[in-house]
């Protein structure tokens, strides 16, 4: 959750300085200019930053941030600690990254995590 929650912060930031420019420091640029140099900055920056988790056999796979981006939906379902660590960086079945992947949750548990996915999906807490 805090990793969907943090991404959809960088995801809104770019719109949050057109829509209130008076708490950003914009040096004399235009809330748009802004914008756009913050989305820019974005798209570069996340093809640059990378991180390395440990897969199931213990090897390292180097993840970039732009695909962990891109995996936000697989973060959705991927907190299980009954399932491989590959699964949790939502690897996909069928790839080489996925190839190392050995346990997995129960199918049970999978469908009542299943029913939590909006919670996930809209990041926000369940009403009580």
């Amino acid at each position: 959750m805090r990793l969907i929650i943090a991404m959809n912060v960088l995801e809104a930031l770019p719109e949050q300085i057109v829509r209130h420019p008076d708490l950003f420091v914009l040096n004399g640029r235009s809330p748009q200019e802004m914008k756009n140099e913050m989305t820019q900055l974005h798209a570069q920056r996340i093809q640059e930053r990378e991180f390395t988790y440990t897969r199931s056999d213990g090897s390292p796979w180097p993840l970039s941030v732009a695909e962990v981006f891109a995996r936000k939906a697989a973060f959705e379902m991927s907190y299980n600690p009954n399932d491989c660590a590959e699964l949790r960086w939502g690897a996909q079945p069928g790839t080489p990254e996925y190839s190392t992947c050995r346990r997995h949750a129960p199918a049970a548990q999978k469908a009542r995590m299943e029913q939590y996915r909006p919670w996930f999906r809209d990041a926000k807490r369940p009403s009580r």
